[in-house]
């Protein structure tokens, strides 16, 4: 035998050993949870950011814009949108760090049937095996994987289908231990767009809470090709809106939150929370009127838009 033979064999073990070790380090830094969970590239201009005690038993665990929000309890917790599927691990590491377990959601709420709002609902439904709550309308959507949403030109699926446990209807409680949220059915934005209220305590004091879906029109409107009236994917769209606009009117707000972190200037108010300004800085009632008039305003501008054009 070739007296370098024994060397040779020793390098190519050792090479294995190495090989071996490299992917063990591998395997034990990779994030915990399903395979699904590990797709961690957030889209564009999204961020993981540190999550943060908003007012009473509300919690932010979200992204940088898009939202998502823990309500908890000493029964269970209520984990409302859960981004894209992406930021399933950036979410889950968020509720940890804030000392609390991912195992003890209870329940999966929604605002509406958009990726970067339920395309993390698969997930947290396999981690936390949670009861999950759709509105009627957006419940098909969110079954299908966005293929039949109106807005969705190339009829792809856009998220992995999740089928409701629960249908919410309009002005519908949903309890959990002393937690009591009402679905407010606020369509345009989709089909079953849901505004979500409850009632928050904080130093004695009760705080009227909204978690406001949509009434922007982002990727809609005549010159997106999504057009509010006559709209064939969506005929009642511009009623939906109008009526809407009504709903959210009508609420009592003290705490403005909402689906976009932009739609309340979340960023300018964590500054001011940090430097001092506490859970005050979420009670913000006549920034939920402003917000509320300014996406009016736009959308009346958009219906005259397209009456003028004859669409």
């Amino acid at each position: 035998m070739n007296s370098s033979a024994p060397s040779r064999i020793n390098r190519t073990i050792s090479g294995f050993v190495v090989m071996a070790t490299f992917l063990a380090v591998l395997f034990v830094a990779a994030p915990r949870g399903s395979a699904q969970e590990g797709r961690s590239s957030l889209p564009a201009g999204k961020s993981s950011i540190k999550p943060f005690h908003i007012i009473g038993n509300i919690y932010y665990v979200g992204l940088n814009d898009n939202t998502s929000y823990l309500i908890t309890s000493p029964q269970g917790h209520i984990l409302l949108d859960m981004t894209y599927e992406s930021g399933v691990p950036y979410i889950r590491k968020n509720i940890e760090q804030l000392g609390f377990k991912v195992k003890d959601i209870k329940y999966l709420l929604n605002a509406h049937a958009h990726a970067d709002h339920i395309g993390g609902l698969a997930g947290f439904k396999e981690l936390t095996g949670g009861t999950v709550f759709i509105s009627e309308p957006d419940a098909p959507v969110i079954a299908d994987g966005g293929k039949s949403d109106f807005r969705n030109k190339d009829g792809k699926e856009e998220w992995r289908p999740v089928h409701a446990d629960k249908i919410v209807k309009d002005n519908q409680e949903v309890r959990l231990d002393g937690n009591v949220l009402v679905a407010h059915l606020t369509p345009g934005h989709t089909k079953g767009c849901t505004t979500w209220t409850t009632v928050a305590e904080e130093k004695g004091k009760k705080y009227n809470v909204v978690f406001v879906c949509s009434v922007g029109l982002a990727g809609m409107g005549i010159a997106s090709g999504v057009p509010l009236l006559n709209n064939p994917k969506y005929p009642a769209m511009a009623d939906d809106f109008a009526k809407s606009f009504k709903v959210l009117k009508s609420l009592p707000v003290d705490v403005f939150l909402a689906s976009h972190g932009s739609f309340f200037h979340m960023a300018e108010k964590i500054k001011r929370m940090e430097a001092g300004g506490g859970s005050e800085v979420w009670i913000d009632p006549q920034g939920y009127k402003t917000y509320v008039a300014e996406e009016e305003k736009a959308y009346l501008a958009e219906v005259e838009k397209e009456k003028q054009t004859g669409k």
